[in-house]
């Protein structure tokens, strides 16, 4: 499952740097550079992790896929199945490990809905 913000409040920005060509720009991607925009990610992240743990094909979490939570944390992964899911209880460094995981991961990708128009 893929999370996305279908519009961010974070404004990246591209600036020309010299008059040669070849001169790479300025390019700040912008990536959570708005407070506002963390919130729904760390939200999303729980709320499809708790959809993803009652599938019935189900069969436990791979903890290199998921943010780095400490060992005696109630939101560990677990690594085997159990037909008794709970929800999961977050700490205050638990919600630090999911925006920490969250920066790491955030990326952009070309969208269809977004079609540059052609040169002639």
């Amino acid at each position: 499952m893929a999370q996305s913000l279908q519009y961010p409040f974070s404004r990246g920005s591209i600036h020309i740097t010299s008059s040669d060509i070849n001169s790479p720009p300025d390019f700040d991607t912008g990536f959570l550079s708005h407070p506002a925009d963390l919130a729904p990610q760390v939200w999303t992240y729980k709320t499809m992790r708790e959809i993803m743990r009652r599938m019935p094909s189900f069969r436990g979490e791979i903890a290199a896929t998921h943010p780095q939570f400490p060992r005696e944390s109630m939101a560990a992964c677990i690594s085997s199945y159990t037909p008794f899911v709970k929800d999961v209880v977050y700490s205050d460094k638990d919600n630090e490990a999911i925006e920490q995981w969250v920066r790491s991961k955030v990326e952009t990708a070309w969208h269809s809905s977004w079609v540059p128009t052609q040169r002639r």
